[in-house]
């Protein structure tokens, strides 16, 4: 291999080579995807519910993390999956180990204004202090004394 390209090249850097010209190939045939705004508002209600977001920095926090790991996500599916198959590899390696982070470019700066609009939303103070309130009942509620059990009468045969 090294002979025929004529310099210090390893099976990785044509494999790489390969899988980021595939993925430039389909990521300019491919609509640059949009985050799911109902499938946010759902993940950070939960978050709320469970107790995990108390604040506005929380909030954030957890939306920016929602947002990358939605991108991901979404770069493993739209473009790891086919590239994995041509190379058979698992699309999560062909994202970290083959496709150079280049190629995601613009698609990043869509996410980035995607994500500008989630940061900006308004936190849901309301619903965060109904949330801590049924929390708070539910960890006051009289629990259930364990008593002994009444033994179980079984017939004779």
């Amino acid at each position: 291999l090294k002979q025929a390209a004529d310099g210090d090249f390893s099976v990785k850097n044509f494999r790489t080579y390969h899988a980021t010209r595939l993925a430039t190939d389909l990521i300019s045939k491919t609509k640059t995807p949009k985050l799911d705004r109902k499938r946010f508002d759902s993940y950070m209600k939960r978050q709320v519910n469970k107790g995990l977001i108390t604040n506005a920095q929380e909030w954030k926090d957890g939306a920016f993390l929602w947002a990358l790991k939605e991108r991901n996500k979404l770069k493993i599916d739209i473009i790891g999956e086919p590239i994995s198959e041509k190379l058979s590899n698992t699309k999560q390696v062909c994202i970290a180990q083959y496709i150079d982070p280049l190629v995601f470019k613009d698609w990043d700066s869509s996410f980035d204004a995607d994500v500008d609009k989630l940061l900006r939303s308004r936190f849901p103070a309301a619903d965060v202090k109904a949330a801590q309130q049924k929390l708070k009942n539910k960890d006051k509620a009289p629990v259930k004394a364990k008593g002994k059990r009444k033994p179980v009468k079984r017939k004779k045969k």
